[in-house]
């Protein structure tokens, strides 16, 4: 697989989980690894979504950030 290749590293079936989104994108970003939000829109079938996209390359740093950060929210409840 090469690296430039964008790949999800979080998802979610729709647009209300938008702030999930842009909260892990900044958590992503500061960082150092630069991410895109994705939204699908709606259709007649599905209410549409959002993907947090980042490099191939940066893809188990970044899943890795986001483990740890919703265990810390997990715990911090």
């Amino acid at each position: 697989m090469q690296h430039d290749t964008l790949v999800p590293v979080f998802t979610a079936g729709d647009l209300s989980a938008n702030a999930e989104a842009e909260v892990l994108k900044a958590l992503l970003e500061s960082a150092g690894i630069p991410a895109i939000i994705r939204h699908t829109p709606p259709t007649f079938q599905r209410p549409g979504g959002v993907s947090l996209l980042v490099l191939s390359g940066d893809q188990s740093d970044a899943e890795e950030l986001i483990r740890d950060a919703r265990e810390e929210a997990i715990e911090a409840d």
